[in-house]
């Protein structure tokens, strides 16, 4: 959706029941969440289950081990937004 030197910014849509392994990323990274769903996240150390409504956001630290909400019986969207140094 947007990049440049100081952001990218990347709407991501995952299938119901879709997984992605558990990797780092090199910048910070924010999350908002557009789809309501009940979602896993880990990040970091933390790991939690919770319903989310849109707007709900999520920060992760550069290189924290992170897996993507796990979304459950419908299609679940975020924005993803990568914060460059």
């Amino acid at each position: 959706m947007f990049d440049n030197d100081a952001m990218r910014v990347v709407r991501v849509r995952l299938a119901p029941g879709a997984r992605e392994p558990v990797h780092r990323h090199p910048n910070d990274l924010l999350t908002i969440q557009i789809s309501p769903e009940t979602v896993e996240i880990l990040n970091g150390a933390n790991k939690s289950t919770s319903r989310g409504d849109p707007g709900l956001c999520s920060f992760s630290g550069a290189t924290w081990p992170r897996r993507p909400p796990a979304p459950d019986a419908q299609p679940f969207e975020i924005l993803s937004i990568v914060i460059k140094y």
